[in-house]
């Protein structure tokens, strides 16, 4: 050793192999003293049990344990799958329910367009032909009908009033005349 230098491989894990057998030995002579003061008061048999038992104890809650962190492993994965799908499905409904939307407002849009464009080539047709001028004298003819039969609807009423009124009256002479 002296002749390597300090940091050459060689000499770190000499030094390391060293350090790991004096902490050995050093766990090794802890144990050994508890079981000398166990087993020094003549009470061996019980010192061995209660070290089997709490060794036992000790497998056991460390098995125990393990369990336990496989388990929330597994749960915690399986809610993160849950989590991940349920992301997944609200992304894709909102995705359709986004294209759903453009595609009312393209179609909304489009009808709009359409309706407008044949509203102006309809336009540009009756200002270039004589059309508007028929239907220009069109609309009114049918404003003077209306207002005609308007006219003619109020005095049949009239009338019809005027004829019932007679009729009622000639009925109350009537009956006066047989109360008479």
């Amino acid at each position: 050793l002296a002749l390597e230098e300090p940091d050459s491989p060689l000499v770190l894990s000499t030094v390391s192999a060293a350090v790991q057998r004096q902490r050995q030995e050093r766990i090794a002579s802890r144990v050994l003293a508890v079981w000398h003061r166990l087993a020094g008061k003549g009470k061996a048999r019980r010192a061995v049990r209660k070290v089997c038992l709490q060794y036992r104890s000790r497998v056991l809650f460390a098995r125990c344990f393990r369990a336990f962190r496989k388990h929330a492993c597994v749960q915690s994965a399986r809610r993160g799958a849950v989590e991940e799908v349920v992301f997944q499905w609200v992304t894709e409904r909102g995705l359709t329910f986004s294209q759903k939307a453009v595609e009312a407002w393209r179609s909304h849009a489009a009808h709009a367009s359409l309706l407008r464009r044949s509203e102006e080539a309809f336009s540009r047709f009756i200002r270039s032909s004589h059309l508007r001028q028929w239907i220009g004298g069109w609309c009114k003819a049918a404003k003077r009908e209306k207002r005609l039969s308007i006219a003619l609807a109020k005095a049949r009423e009239s009338r019809e009033g005027s004829v019932a009124k007679l009729f009622c009256e000639a009925w109350r002479r009537t009956a006066r005349a047989w109360q008479a």
